[in-house]
């Protein structure tokens, strides 16, 4: 899995192995960094690696800690 943050019209990303794009995001209803895979320019994410949704508002930080979905950034680490 490859990491990228070099663009301020894309949040934080991470490439996959099979090329699936997933993004980080902001959600402020429960303030924290979440993940989501979505097509760039083609189809916008619905809903975070976790299951749950909210409101989708790129991130470029690279914050550690309490601020992150523990359960979105564990299964990308799978």
């Amino acid at each position: 899995m490859k990491k990228i943050n070099d663009s301020p019209n894309h949040p934080l990303r991470f490439i996959t192995d099979d090329n699936r794009t997933i993004g980080q995001f902001y959600n402020s209803r429960d303030k924290k960094y979440h993940l989501a895979e979505y097509v760039p320019y083609d189809r916008t994410p619905d809903k975070y690696l976790c299951g749950k949704t909210g409101n989708f508002s790129i991130s470029r930080s690279e914050i550690q800690g309490i601020k992150r979905c523990i359960d979105c950034f564990k299964s990308i680490e799978e």
